[in-house]
């Protein structure tokens, strides 16, 4: 096997979202192997310009071939690896990526031409990029015109460190008159948050039997648009706002809840879902989520048209929650469901699958 050298802008272990949290994950499970070292700007002391030295004029120079991972965390590091692949042909390089700047800084008031220009450059010509969706690997393909190889890693979950028991005493006693669905991802534009209060509200004016609760946690990062939002549901006594709570509060918080909800107007991945399947928890996503990969073609809850959460037109989600209702059982056949599908995920097998293609890569398959 070649050495592989997995490379991060910071690797901090007590990272816990987006590039970092994966990259740590990640790594944790395979920095043990004598074939594979982890390099950052932390193994040399901090200093950035001390990393870029150590793999231009020591690692890429060696005899044998290796394989470098970047992590797209920033665009400095991939920068300097794309350029590094020229002139070191005989390595292969692969670009972990995780999300697409300019699509998200739709929603945040944000416009960086110089960042995104180069963002398209680096995606159009890096040798190997491994994409954290298919929803992402398309996007890429499309916007930045990149005809070469494109795979697709799913993310993973610590699975194995859940307490299964507990989920399943607890799943137990769910379901009464109230469905309680919970966002974990903030009030932001992009995660989608006043749609998901219409969906609410969509239920609750319905003529059924039950109710519909939402509790909204995480942070924000547009004052306005937060502002809006807590006064949209300032007396809605079904709509709560919990605030930011610890990364690991959040994780044993899945299972107290019916159904995770995020229609998100535009997501790479969403970690949440993930999370919250794991945790046997069933979840309503919207079709602009790169972790529709995740739940496709399985019963782990519904994917919203994003043309029907345009139009308000909450049917499809009504008419589960009306059959789950009448019909519990159901709903303990998506709780183990989502269950098996979390397993599939641990990130011992998502290192196989890393470890997997780079192994069909050197052989040349």
């Amino acid at each position: 096997m070649s050495k592989i050298y997995f490379l991060n802008w910071h690797n901090n272990h007590k990272g816990n979202y987006g590039p970092t949290q994966i990259f740590n994950n990640l790594t944790k499970n395979l920095e043990k192997d004598k074939d594979i070292e982890i390099l950052c700007p932390e193994t040399f002391n901090g200093s950035f310009n001390d990393l870029i030295k150590e793999i231009f004029f020591k690692y890429l120079p060696k005899k044998d071939k290796s394989i470098f991972v970047v992590n797209g965390e920033g665009l400095k590091l991939p920068f300097f690896m794309l350029l590094f692949s020229k002139i070191f042909r005989k390595h292969e390089y692969f670009l972990m990526y995780h999300g697409l700047r300019e699509e998200e800084d739709k929603y945040s008031g944000i416009s960086s031409p110089k960042y995104y220009y180069l963002e398209r450059n680096i995606l159009k010509n890096f040798p190997n990029i491994i994409c954290v969706s298919s929803f992402l690997r398309n996007l890429i393909i499309s916007r930045c015109k990149r005809s070469k190889k494109t795979y697709v890693i799913n993310s993973g979950v610590n699975y194995s460190s859940i307490d299964k028991k507990s989920l399943e005493d607890n799943h137990d006693i769910k379901l009464t008159k109230e469905f309680k669905f919970i966002i974990s991802g903030g009030i932001k534009k992009v995660k989608g948050i006043d749609k998901a209060i219409n969906m609410i509200k969509a239920i609750n004016s319905s003529q059924n039997e039950f109710i519909a609760i939402l509790d909204i946690y995480g942070g924000y990062d547009d004052e306005a648009y937060y502002k809006d939002i807590l006064n949209s549901i300032d007396k809605n006594s079904y709509i709560n706002y919990k605030g930011e709570v610890p990364k690991e509060i959040i994780n044993s918080l899945y299972k107290d809840y019916d159904f995770l909800v995020a229609l998100s107007n535009f997501d790479s991945y969403n970690m949440t879902v993930l999370e919250s399947v794991s945790s046997g928890t069933p979840v309503i996503i919207s079709d602009n989520i790169g972790a529709c990969d995740v739940i496709k073609d399985n019963n782990l809850g519904c994917i919203l048209k994003s043309s029907d959460i345009t139009s308000e037109n909450f049917v499809d989600i009504i008419n589960l929650l009306q059959e789950i209702y009448r019909n519990k059982d159901k709903y303990s056949i998506m709780i183990n469901e989502c269950l098996k599908a979390g397993k599939k995920y641990d990130w011992n097998i998502v290192k196989n699958s890393y470890i997997n293609l780079f192994t069909k890569v050197k052989e040349g398959r």
